[in-house]
């Protein structure tokens, strides 16, 4: 395995909103003159989402680290019955590393000039949308061209990469967008504008948001695409415990169209933030999520191999916590809160081993 990997307001912005709040996390309130069935509607889901939470605490804090820990490793190698990649097996220069396929059931298919074309990449479900995210691996020299059609074909608007371009003195992505702004690439029938760069917010400094203009040769429209670069997370690990996720989730949630996400091999840490955004989908729209075993099997029935190893996997459940506990309404239980600082404990113990 290679070194890698506004449908609501649940989860933070700039103005940092609460878990917890009424009219916050599991609903937008419309207007002032709100009816009271609606308000009552909307309590009433507010309610929901806080006792699907304290379940899915409840659970981390019974399975503790080395349970969480247990559980990826039983997992680990997991692939969905019935898996075909003949595609992958067919096309391996266009693949960044041979032992990460991409499955042909829910594969993005690409025409170029009516022509089908091979790109590894794999749409991904969750509560708001069949095709809520596309995950795929960094462009190669040979494939920005088709990063781009992709782009273009699936009319997206927002793009997260997780990876550097060089990473431990190896290469992990090609430059497929300009690095100044003003100034233009073209890659085959497109042309990449990079119109500004700027840190995403003063929380999340480690974050560029690049607004890129994207035009192609016969059309006379363009594209506005939002590019949001998280420069600090390192490869087959887990970055610090802070809101940034929260922040670039919370940038691109309204988007109606598919959300692009790639690292390296594009299955590590993309499979990893859009767990996140999954469980918290889940959370809003009144669905259980104490069975993360099983999300992780959904995930990886989309996109082989996701979430790479088990320190993401309980990165996912700390920076969580980390929302739901210290960005979120106070939690005053002593019980819940002890139990919250031996996990944070723990974690922090087999993250500095």
């Amino acid at each position: 395995m290679p070194d890698e990997s506004q449908h609501s307001n649940y989860v933070e912005d700039d103005k940092t909103q609460k878990v917890t709040k009424k009219s916050s996390n599991v609903i937008k309130k419309e207007d002032k003159t709100e009816s009271t069935s609606n308000g009552n509607k909307a309590k009433k889901e507010e309610v929901n989402a806080r006792t699907l939470i304290q379940a899915w605490c409840n659970r981390a804090f019974q399975k503790k680290v080395s349970g969480l820990r247990e559980e990826f490793l039983s997992l680990r190698r997991y692939v969905p019955k019935g898996i075909t990649i003949k595609a992958f097996l067919t096309n391996p220069t266009l693949c960044r590393y041979k032992d990460v396929p991409t499955s042909d059931a829910n594969r993005v298919i690409l025409y170029n000039k009516g022509v089908e074309q091979f790109i590894h990449a794999n749409y991904t479900s969750t509560p708001f949308s069949k095709k809520r995210f596309i995950c795929t691996q960094g462009p190669m020299d040979c494939t920005i061209s088709h990063f781009w059609l992709m782009i273009w074909q699936e009319e997206v608007e927002n793009i997260i990469m997780l990876c550097n371009i060089i990473e431990k003195g190896q290469k992990k992505c090609s430059q497929y967008y300009p690095i100044n702004p003003g100034t233009s690439e073209n890659y085959d029938d497109f042309t990449v504008k990079l119109v500004e760069s700027k840190i995403l917010s003063k929380d999340a400094e480690t974050v560029k948001k690049n607004y890129i203009i994207l035009s192609k040769k016969g059309e006379t429209a363009t594209r506005t695409i939002y590019h949001y670069h998280w420069q600090d997370w390192p490869d087959r690990g887990a970055p610090p415990i802070n809101a940034t996720p929260f922040f670039i989730l919370s940038a691109v949630r309204g988007t109606k169209k598919p959300i692009v996400v790639h690292c390296s091999a594009g299955i590590g840490r993309t499979g990893t933030i859009v767990a996140i955004e999954y469980v918290l989908e889940r959370f809003s729209c009144g669905q259980s999520c104490e069975a993360m075993d099983q999300i992780l099997k959904d995930m990886r029935d989309q996109r082989a191999y996701s979430i790479q190893n088990e320190h993401q996997y309980l990165y996912i459940h700390r920076v969580l916590m980390y929302y739901i506990f210290e960005r979120g309404a106070k939690v005053t239980n002593e019980d819940v809160l002890r139990n919250y600082k031996t996990f944070c404990d723990d974690y922090n113990a087999m993250v500095n081993n």
